[in-house]
Formats: structure tokens, C-alpha cells, sequence
């Protein structure tokens, strides 16, 4: 499977990756990252100069390139490459012609149409190939030294926001007493008595709180908040005036599943033609908040199916998911992703739920039916299918009827999902050759820096902790936890006016998570041992959820290079598997009791300080109405 994976990263030249050769390193300008989306190519002019110690007949360079190279010696144009987007990574071999002993400057000018300009040189002199002794201009600048391609871009907004140290300080005095308090119940030192709520009890006050938040925010959120939110807006208008489903071509959103759209356009008109279509922007929020509020109802289901004897690991479950800030941030905007992240969460609580017997027949249809609306809202629940069809396998495979009662009630949920999604992906594939219908179908040009992808992007992490705003600019892990545990990309802004979360919050939260995260760690690892049980079945399935999603979003990642494209919430499905690992793992690391006091203690500090963070507290926005 590595192997596979490293021959298509290399090979593929949709994969704007760049490595090393012959101690070569790709090199770029050294400005800082702007964070906009871009439509235009770049043009740099990298130069080198070099001492040749003796005359030489001949001397040549190899060069890589994105993706247009002219290179110059001694100010003589030597040769222009022109790589084409199908063969630049294919090194180019560039005759220098005869080379006379002394001084020399070797310019090379490169330019992308589509993306950023890098370089890479290598030669039998050592100080040709290059590196960060190496000068670059742009345009009309200056001047100044290379950056190597691995080194960590610089992200001036991110500056403008509480540090992790800074924000956790602030927030402890808060926070402190909380600790106490449930590090001494843990412990028994402390009696709360009714305080601990039942699995249940708790579902309900964490909907309750649910509720509260969104009603404070919907009308003090400002409507240019969310990612793509106006391209959203434009493809539910669409259908609500003009009565029809855009083309994929049409937008930058339009290439998406249309069930959202379909839901929110009636909402939309009830709202435009009483109050005016401001007033209606701001009020179909109310379906996104309803699938995040799903979202704690299904991993409720999960958490009393998985766990059914073991009350505290449910409420752990629930707590988890009810405040993971992905949910929430994501479910106050208008989007897509809400809705389908809860339409996959009912389609992993019903693969969890599922045993042969009596009604399974029926249980398999409204499977297949939920798994259809999935697919409707969003093609990227196709990564749940195979783990859920293999689940629905296997429990099937075990009981009276074998092979062929497996074979059957997999048909039955196909069948049934084909049903409800078919026309769609259907019509897809009349109009552009594939199922889905993404932006490269769509035909649609632009890019964001980086632009391209390097080994160091997939192994560093830490500014998440440290600076997490925009810190998934320079990682893909770190693009991750800061989309996962905060609002690490700002809801989409990359300028002014950011959400107005309360930041001091949310970035102490950001370092609170790590408990959260060794839950899931710790969760993954555990389901890799043991005895064959029910439970570690289950917990299987869902570190399986967790890892496809984590791999399909690395696909993506790689194959777009843009920072945006390692956001968790693209997984925001998996939030019932994600909280069942961190709840498992967390019970593992509370054999000690002082250490699972610890642990609740920072857990209950972490929830309290993510609602707090985005719970707004501001004016409410004046629409007027029509």
C-alpha cells in the first residue's frame, strides 16, 4: 500500500509534489504567504553565481521546474523549457554551452500559469545546484535570498491572535475552579449527587446548550461567515427563483450534491417572500444548526450501542461529540457539510445498530435509504461506504444463511441507496465521464499558496499548539487538529473581519484538545488487541470510518495544493466514531484514579471552554426587512 502510494505520488503529475535530488532542493521567493485565492500564474527569476576554476569545453545543468523555464549565462539566453503540465516531473538537461574560467551568473526565469514558481538545479559543480544561497525576484522587486521549498511559510494574520501560552494563562483563572471541583468528585472527596446526569439527561442538556448557542448567534454572525458561503447562497437561490439545478460549470459551489440546496431553497423562500431575501440568509441557518444538533443524537445512539453497560464511557461519548468545535463552528453557516456530516452519522449509528433477525430486512432498506440522502448531499460519503458495507457483511456472514444471506441484504442496501442517489451520479456521468462532479470537472482555474506539496508538509506539527490560526498553511497535521479542535482557517476569511469567536478561548481550548486527542490515539491503538468482543467489533468499524476519512482527505491534500484542503471538517461524518475512540481511550488511560481525575478534570475544562468560545457575545446584526 506505501509502496503504491509513493509510486503514484511520484509518478502522477497532477501531484505537485517536490523533493530533493543530488542534494538539489526545490527553491522559491521568500515572501509571505497573502492566504488569497489566486487566477493568475507566478513568474520568478532565480540567479546563481558561481567561480569556474578551469576552462571547460562543455558544462550543462539539469533543472526541474514549474513550469516554464529560461535560463541565461552571463545575461546570453542559453535555452527556453517549456514543460508541459502531463511531463514536468521530468529533469530537463540544459547544455550551457563552452565555459570559460572565472566568474559567472546563471539566471533562470520561471513562470506557471496555474500555479507557483519554483525551481530546481542541479550539476556537476556542487555550486550550481541549488539551494538558499540562491537570490530570487519578482516582478519589479529587489533582490533577496531563496527559500528552500520545505521552509515554513511566514502568516502574518495568524500574529494577530492570542498565542496557545498567552490564551491558556488568560483562561485559567476560569478554568481553575472547574478543575477542582471534578478532580475532587472524581475522587469522591466531593459529593454532586443528581449534579452527575444519566447518559440520557445529558443528551438533552447538551441539546438544550446546543440550542441556546444557536439562537445567540444566528442573527449575530455576520453573513459573510463560512467557507464558499456566498457560492452556497447563489446555488439555493437559484433553485428557489429560477427553479432548477445549476450546472456543475456555473459556480464555484455548483459541482456539489444538490440535497442541501433542495432543503434549504423552500426555507429560504418562506423567509424572502414574508421578510426579504437579507432576512432569509441569515434564517436558513436554522437547517444547518438542526444537523449539528443530529449530530449529538446519533453519537448518542452510538455511545449506548457500543457501550451499553458502561454508563461513564457513554457520557464520555456524548460530551465529545457534542462539543467538538468542527460541529459546531461549521453548523452555524450556511453549507452543505452539515447536513451531510449528520446523514452520515445516522448511517454509522444504523451500521452500528444492525444485528440478523427479524426486521433486518427493513433495517437494511431504511440503511440503504439514509445512505442514498448521504450521497445526495455530499459525494464525499462514498468513503463510508465500504466500511459500513463490510460491517453489514460480516454480521451477516456470522449468522443462519451464511454467504448468501450476506450477499442478499448487501444487494437490498445497495440497491435502495442506488435508488434514492442514482439519478444524480447518473447524470454526472452523461455530462462529464465520471460520477463525481468536482471543481477539475467543472473546469475551474485557481490556487492557493502553497501550491504544491513537500515531505515536510506531511511530517511537521506544533504551530497548531503555538500560532493555530492559519498554522494548516504550512501542514497537513497541523491542518488537521486546527480545523478539528478550533477554527483554525477563520470559517474561510483570510482577511478582515474574522468570526467573532472569543479567541482567548479558543486557541486555550486548542491545547485542552490534546486530552481529546489521546483519547483517540490511545482508542486507535486499543482496538488493534484484545479478545473478539461486540464492543471491540464496533470500535473497529469506527477507527475504520476515522482512517478512510483521514486518507481520503490526505488524497485530496495532495492532489490539491491548496492550505484549505487538510480541513477535519470534510470528516465531520465521523464526529460519533471520533468521540467512541477518545471515550475507549480515555477509559484505558483511567486505571489510576488520581489519573482519570486528572483527566475529567481537563476534560470538563475543555468543553466549557469550547462553548465559550463560540458563544457570541456582541450586537445582534440589523437586517431590515422588505
Amino acid at each position: 500500500m506505501f509502496a503504491a502510494a509513493a509510486a503514484w505520488i511520484k509518478t502522477d503529475p497532477r501531484v505537485v509534489f517536490l523533493a530533493p535530488t543530488y542534494g538539489a532542493i526545490w527553491i522559491r521567493s521568500g515572501v509571505a504567504s497573502d492566504l488569497t485565492a489566486k487566477f493568475d500564474g507566478a513568474r520568478a527569476v532565480f540567479r546563481t553565481r558561481f567561480d569556474a576554476p578551469r576552462a571547460a569545453a562543455a558544462a550543462a545543468v539539469t533543472i526541474g521546474a514549474l513550469r516554464t523555464a529560461e535560463l541565461r549565462l552571463d545575461g546570453r539566453l542559453v535555452e527556453s523549457v517549456g514543460l508541459e503540465r502531463h511531463a514536468w516531473k521530468q529533469p530537463v538537461r540544459v547544455e550551457l554551452g563552452p565555459l570559460t574560467a572565472g566568474a559567472h551568473e546563471l539566471e533562470i526565469a520561471v513562470a506557471d500559469p496555474a500555479g507557483p514558481a519554483a525551481v530546481k538545479a542541479y550539476a556537476a559543480d556542487p555550486m550550481i545546484s541549488s539551494g538558499e544561497r540562491w537570490e530570487v525576484r519578482s516582478g519589479s522587486a529587489t533582490w533577496a535570498a531563496a527559500r528552500a521549498i520545505d521552509r515554513a511559510w511566514d502568516v502574518p494574520l495568524s500574529r494577530r491572535f492570542p498565542s496557545g501560552g498567552q490564551a491558556l494563562l488568560g483562561v485559567l483563572p476560569a478554568l481553575a475552579p472547574l478543575f477542582i471541583l471534578v478532580f475532587a468528585a472524581t475522587l469522591g472527596w466531593v459529593r454532586l449527587g443528581r449534579l452527575v446526569a444519566s447518559p440520557a439527561a445529558l443528551r438533552w442538556a447538551l441539546l438544550a446548550f446546543w440550542v441556546v448557542l444557536g439562537l445567540n448567534n444566528i442573527r449575530r454572525l455576520p453573513m459573510y461567515v463560512g467557507y464558499d458561503v456566498m457560492e452556497h447562497l447563489r446555488y439555493l437561490e437559484t433553485i428557489a427563483i429560477q427553479h432548477r439545478l445549476p450546472a456543475a460549470t456555473e459556480g464555484l459551489q455548483t459541482f456539489q450534491a444538490p440535497l442541501y440546496y433542495l432543503l434549504s431553497a423552500p426555507l429560504w423562500t418562506a423567509f424572502a417572500s414574508r421578510y426579504g431575501y437579507h432576512v432569509a440568509r441569515f434564517w436558513i441557518r436554522l437547517l444547518p444548526l438542526f444537523c449539528g444538533a443530529l449530530q449529538i443524537e446519533a453519537s448518542y445512539r452510538c455511545a449506548r450501542t457500543v457501550f451499553p453497560s458502561r454508563r461513564d464511557l457513554q457520557r464520555l461519548t456524548i460530551l465529545v461529540a457534542a462539543l467538538m468545535p468542527m460541529n459546531i463552528y461549521i453548523s452555524q453557516v450556511a453549507g452543505n457539510e452539515p447536513l451531510a456530516g449528520c446523514l452520515c452519522a445516522a448511517v454509522i449509528a444504523g451500521a452500528l445498530s444492525f444485528h440478523p433477525g427479524r426486521r433486518e430486512r427493513r433495517h437494511l432498506a431504511a440503511l440503504g435509504v439514509v445512505v442514498g440522502l448521504a450521497l445526495l448531499a455530499k459525494a464525499s460519503a462514498f468513503v463510508l461506504v465500504a466500511p459500513v458495507l463490510l460491517l453489514i457483511g460480516l454480521r451477516l456472514a456470522g449468522a443462519k444463511g451464511g454467504g448468501a444471506r450476506a450477499a442478499k441484504g448487501l444487494a437490498l442496501t445497495v440497491v435502495v441507496a442506488a435508488a434514492v442517489c442514482g439519478w444524480y451520479y447518473l447524470g454526472n456521468i452523461l455530462r462529464f465521464g465520471s460520477p463525481i462532479a468536482n471543481m477539475f470537472a467543472a473546469r475551474l482555474s485557481w490556487w492557493q499558496e502553497p501550491g504544491y506539496r513537500t515531505a515536510a508538509q506531511l511530517t511537521r506539527f506544533g504551530a497548531a499548539l503555538v500560532q493555530p490560526v492559519y498554522s494548516g498553511v504550512n501542514g497537513f497535521w497541523d491542518s488537521l487538529y486546527s480545523t478539528l479542535w478550533m477554527d483554525g482557517y477563520l470559517s474561510g476569511i483570510a482577511g478582515p473581519g474574522s468570526p467573532p469567536w472569543n479567541y482567548a478561548f479558543m486557541t486555550a481550548s486548542g491545547i485542552l484538545a490534546l486530552i481529546p486527542t489521546l483519547g483517540i490515539a490511545v482508542g486507535l491503538l486499543r482496538v488493534c488487541v484484545g479478545a473478539r468482543t461486540e464492543e471491540r467489533e464496533s470500535l473497529l468499524f469506527a477507527a475504520g470510518c476515522v482512517v478512510f476519512y483521514a486518507a481520503a482527505i490526505l488524497i485530496v491534500y495532495l492532489r490539491l495544493p491548496v492550505y484549505s484542503a487538510g480541513k477535519a471538517s470534510y470528516m465531520l461524518g465521523a464526529t460519533p466514531c471520533l468521540a467512541l475512540l477518545a471515550a475507549s481511550g480515555i477509559d484505558a488511560l483511567s486505571s489510576v484514579r488520581a489519573l482519570r481525575a486528572a483527566l475529567y478534570g481537563v476534560l470538563a475544562c475543555w468543553a466549557v471552554a469550547v462553548y465559550a468560545a463560540y458563544f457570541v457575545v456582541g450586537p445582534v446584526i440589523a437586517v431590515a426587512a422588505r
